[in-house]
């Protein structure tokens, strides 16, 4: 059984350390391979001198978000009671934001006594702290929805502890994690316990990750049999103690061992893994296969724009693409069922990123393609996330980092050369002139003005809700190239109207809603990265398809345009790495 979806989990406590002692341990489980570091809400030690070093978990966890580049991070946990918690949502979405989408929210109705009576809190009764968690839970995702700007990702709440009346209900209305300590007895009965909550609250008890705290021998020891019983009741996330002053990692080390060591154990105990088991396994291949389509879908659309661009102008072919997007993406979106009505500034947004995006992207692209390769026009529509990022920091305040700034002039530079290659080149007798390298720019300005204008609205509305209306507006704005479109397909060969349909259905329909899949089960930043290979999926089947190869040097351009964007997202002095105002849709 693939290892792959064990997470390891460190709660660095807030106790008996120096800050640089704790940050130290933070970085050295991120050397060392962690998934998650954790920390504690609380004001005082729970263990040891009672007045001894401590530190508060928020501000540390912000810290710990802008030190870390991978790990997720996040409070085991939060204490509902200790703030407001609209307050909590707005903290969680901040860290959020520093962290680019690695937050956990792990929560919980609080235990400590002396916390609440130094600190003013009301202390109440186990009762009424679980109540109030039950009534805050949801006004802190309604705040989420309402911040700007939004959360990174939706943001996974944890919920930790074992009361089987009232916390278990609140982990099967809320939770995306369930935290527990038990043993694999005790456990297995609790699981029991959840799912007839979990029925009667009309929950998928698979959508709730299971994790727990791992019990040691005595020395300290990992007890690999209880892990292997945990996993086969459906554990997948397992959490150890770092604790000041020494933070020794010695447990966490025995886990990651263990996890590699892990592909070894027996087709007997697998076959014993809960139905959940079977979920996560496939679930992350289909994440890939996702991403893999879209990337393919992408690239393609490249390709047949290339083939089809004799028969149909850059205008009709785009009106007769964006007629198919529209049917497929309606359908799209009537499956989904998530309609939430805009205002009037997100109908302004909306608007505005159709007819750019949908719109005079398509008929750029087109028309770029009647004079440039498919490969070349890949490469130069490649610069859009280096576009937008420039474009984030001067009209939604993302900031302009230096190396945002040296990736520009790079990918300038490699643009300048694609211009020069292909001004210079010449297939069959006919001259690839700078005129298409022109329009390919347009494409890409346009994109990205397109992207910049869909942020702010789908910080609220439904992603498939947007790209369908902006599909249906780019219709709407391409209308004028009808009477050319009927003209033309009239004379058009069968391969051009199949080219047409492909457009519409496979780029357009299934390679957004492949791209809204993997988006939704993975880091954005990670996922945008990603399409950087379409280029190079581009170039590869334009010469499958039609011989077409780049020239030399407009390769060599592409290749250093490519390497301006890598720049781009480099970090700087401040550890920071720019991110585009939105790699959660990118072209074609």
């Amino acid at each position: 059984m693939p290892s792959d979806n064990i997470r390891i989990a460190v709660q660095v406590t807030n106790q008996h350390s120096t800050y640089a002692g704790i940050r130290e341990t933070v970085q050295r489980l991120e050397d060392l391979g962690v998934d998650i570091v954790l920390n504690w809400d609380h004001f005082f030690p729970l263990s040891g001198d009672p007045d001894g070093l401590h530190f508060e978990a928020w501000t540390m966890l912000a810290a710990i978000a802008e030190q870390t580049s991978r790990v997720e991070l996040g409070p085991l946990v939060n204490c509902n009671l200790y703030r407001n918690p609209d307050l909590q949502a707005d903290m969680a979405r901040t860290i959020d934001h520093i962290s680019d989408g690695r937050f956990i929210f792990g929560t919980g109705s609080g235990w400590f006594e002396r916390d609440f009576a130094e600190y003013g809190y009301e202390f109440g009764t186990v009762g009424s702290r679980l109540d109030a968690l039950a009534a805050d839970l949801p006004r802190i995702r309604a705040r989420w929805q309402k911040l700007n700007p939004a959360p990174v990702r939706r943001i996974p709440i944890l919920i930790g502890g074992g009361g089987e009346k009232k916390t278990l209900r609140i982990v099967a209305e809320h939770a995306d994690i369930w935290h527990s300590f038990s043993n694999p007895e005790t456990l297995e009965r609790k699981l029991g316990i959840l799912r007839e909550h979990c029925a009667a609250v009309g929950r998928d008890m698979d959508e709730i990750e299971l994790s727990t705290g791992v019990m040691t021998r005595t020395g300290g020891h990992v007890d690999t049999a209880v892990l292997e019983r945990q996993y086969e009741l459906g554990v997948r996330l397992f959490q150890t103690d770092a604790d000041g002053p020494d933070h020794d990692l010695e447990a966490a080390r025995q886990l990651l061992a263990w996890r590699r060591s892990f592909r070894g154990v027996t087709r007997a105990f697998v076959s014993h893994a809960s139905p959940r088991v079977e979920r996560v396994s496939r679930e992350r291949v289909l994440t890939l296969v996702a991403v893999g389509v879209t990337l393919l879908a992408w690239a393609s659309a490249f390709v047949v724009i290339r083939g089809v661009a004799p028969h149909l102008g850059g205008g009709a072919l785009a009106l007769g693409r964006l007629a198919v997007g529209t049917l497929a993406l309606g359908i799209v979106a009537l499956v989904q069922r998530r309609w939430t009505r805009p205002t009037a500034r997100e109908w302004v947004q909306i608007v505005v990123y159709g007819v750019a995006w949908f719109g005079a992207y398509n008929v750029a692209l087109n028309i770029s393609e009647h004079t440039l390769d498919a490969g070349t026009s890949a490469m130069l529509v490649g610069i859009g996330p280096i576009l937008i990022a420039l474009g984030g920091g001067a009209f939604l305040g993302e900031g302009v980092p230096r190396w945002l700034l040296i990736g520009t002039g790079v990918a300038f530079c490699g643009v300048v050369l694609i211009g020069l290659g292909t001004s210079l080149s010449a297939r069959a007798g006919h001259p690839v002139d700078v005129v298409g390298v022109l329009w390919a720019l347009v494409a890409a300005v346009t994109y990205a003005i397109g992207v910049l204008v869909q942020k702010p609205a789908i910080r609220r509305l439904p992603a498939g809700q947007v790209t369908f209306l902006g599909c249906a507006i780019g219709l709407v704005a391409c209308l004028p190239f009808a009477g050319q479109l009927a003209h033309e397909l009239s004379r058009a060969s069968v391969a051009a109207d199949l080219g047409i349909l492909y457009l519409g259905i496979v780029p357009t329909g299934i390679g957004f809603s492949t791209w809204a899949y993997a988006l939704q089960r993975m880091p954005a930043g990670r996922l945008g990265i990603s399409t950087y290979v379409v280029p190079v999926i581009t170039i590869v089947l334009a010469l499958v398809v039609f011989g077409e190869l780049p020239t030399w040097l407009a390769i060599a351009g592409g290749v250093l345009a490519l390497a301006g964007v890598a720049l781009s997202r480099r970090r700087s002095a401040d550890g920071r790495v720019p991110v585009p105002a939105s790699v959660e849709n990118l072209p074609e």
